[in-house]
């Protein structure tokens, strides 16, 4: 029912098209979740759902059962498109299956192959012969069966699906949260946090690394279910330092990338706390009455350069001044300096000053201009 693809390359994350920063499609998920409760409304359904996947193995499906689950996840179809990836992808393809699957006509289908088959089933002798023959009145061969199989092959995998984005959600929500009780955001103090909240069974997913022109490793990956993708691009977020923070001046959710000390998002403070003027969350923060910490100059200055400096490298490379190797190598460097920046004041206020100007960064990547 599932099968998703992307390509990862580096701290980025290419999906029907679009590349985003890794960890971008947890963060849709938290800034989404909770609006018309959307996260609850889809993954409450697993109950209800499973005891109707348990009754039809069990061969007890009535017609009205039938229309219950259409009702139910037709329902939550609309919550369910509002989330990732279905907020891209969208859930045409479910909302087929659902009208196809759970329909009268289908109800009378499987409750008629139902009734033949343990009609049957009292003589063995004569359905045995009729299934070991294949004979036209083989009960196996009854289009109910086939309707029946599809219905819980598609139920099995909708409730994983409300299984996975309760999970997910619930576990990021905490994550989250506990980020205050880490004295640094290495990715290795990250990692360690979502040891401590994360379940990670097995993940259904395949990976193949192929050539492409580029000089790193395009990691191309297919994804069976939502825990897969979203545990992915979550993980490898981390491993990159990008991870999900909550902005304390608008408790918008924001997703952070190297800098270290950064503490607000790029947004606009509520206007109900500015008086009704525009200003940064993170210019909201700046006097000391304010009652929030200021972000810290450094990081800010840090940020400043190494997006001035990439800024230009793409342009570069859009004009075809440089190639687009050379621009990936030059802005993987940008961000090694920058993350050595952050962690480092001195470094900061020195050699990175020097170091993250694009032409220094061109030089040392082995292109002159």
């Amino acid at each position: 029912m599932f099968n998703w693809k992307a390509e990862i390359e580096g701290d980025r994350i290419r999906f029907l098209g679009e590349e985003y920063p890794l960890g971008h499609f947890c963060l849709e998920l938290l800034q989404r979740a909770r609006v018309h409760d959307a996260v609850a409304r889809v993954s409450v359904l697993w109950d209800y759902l499973d005891q109707h996947l348990r009754e039809l193995q069990n061969g007890l499906i009535l017609q009205k059962q039938i229309k219950e689950i259409h009702d139910m996840i037709a329902r939550v179809l609309p919550d369910l498109e509002t989330l990732p990836p279905f907020h891209l992808t969208g859930v045409e393809e479910l909302r087929q299956s659902v009208e196809t699957l759970f329909t009268e006509a289908a109800a009378e289908q499987i409750a008629d192959y139902a009734k033949q088959f343990h009609t049957r089933a009292l003589d063995q002798a004569e359905l045995w012969v009729q299934v070991h023959y294949d004979l036209s009145n083989n009960p196996i061969r009854h289009p109910g069966k086939q309707l029946l199989e599809q219905e819980k092959a598609f139920l099995s995998e909708f409730i994983q699906l409300c299984y996975d984005l309760g999970d997910v959600d619930s576990w990021l929500h905490r994550f989250v949260m506990r980020l205050k009780e880490l004295e640094s955001t290495k990715p290795e103090d990250l990692l360690w946090l979502a040891s401590q909240i994360f379940r990670t069974p097995e993940l259904s997913l395949q990976n193949h690394y192929l050539d492409e022109d580029s000089d790193t490793s395009v990691r191309h990956v297919e994804f069976t279910n939502l825990r897969a993708f979203l545990l992915t691009d979550f993980y490898e977020g981390l491993a990159h330092n990008h991870y999900p923070r909550r902005c304390p001046v608008c408790k918008r959710y924001f997703l952070m990338e190297h800098a270290y000390r950064q503490r607000y998002c790029k947004g606009y403070a509520p206007l109900e706390l500015t008086g009704g003027k525009q200003i940064l969350c993170a210019d909201f923060a700046l006097p000391a009455d304010s009652g929030f910490e200021k972000e810290a100059a450094a990081a800010s200055e840090v940020k400043r350069m190494y997006e001035s400096s990439t800024g230009t490298l793409r342009s570069y490379a859009s004009r075809k001044t440089i190639t687009k190797q050379a621009m990936k190598a030059a802005i993987r460097l940008a961000q090694e300096r920058r993350d050595e920046a952050n962690r480092d004041p001195e470094y900061a206020n020195g050699r990175y000053l020097e170091e993250i100007q694009f032409k220094r960064l061109l030089a040392d990547v082995g292109v002159q201009l």
